[in-house]
């Protein structure tokens, strides 16, 4: 009879403690306002990157800026709505033995991911 108490006693801590948990993760989503830059394919040989903007209630403008080598080749402002992505398409044209880089701004914060194109 006591082993049933400790099991029964287990169980509902750990439902209770799943539930609780479940509701401070759902607030700490609610919560937080960020954004977020990545390859669409790291593994591929283009230069497609992806803004996602989780804001909660403004649209963002991104400045993004593509470096060669840390020389400027392309750059651009892009708006997007909140919990919505944009989606880069370049084509990697004579970037070998190059690093590519992509910064992206939002005015508050830089980010920046990059390639390295070997030959």
């Amino acid at each position: 009879m006591s082993n049933k108490i400790i099991i029964i006693s287990l169980i509902i801590f750990l439902i209770v403690s799943f539930f609780y948990l479940a509701y401070i993760e759902q607030n700490q989503q609610e919560k937080e306002n960020f954004w977020v830059v990545y390859f669409a394919n790291p593994q591929d040989n283009n230069l497609d990157f992806i803004i996602e903007n989780h804001s909660l209630s403004v649209s963002n403008n991104f400045h993004w800026e593509v470096l060669a080598n840390k020389e400027k080749i392309k750059e651009g402002q892009v708006e997007i709505n909140p919990n919505n992505l944009w989606r880069s398409s370049f084509s990697a044209d004579n970037y070998d033995n190059k690093k590519i880089t992509i910064l992206v701004s939002d005015g508050n914060q830089q980010k920046e991911i990059y390639k390295i194109f070997k030959k």
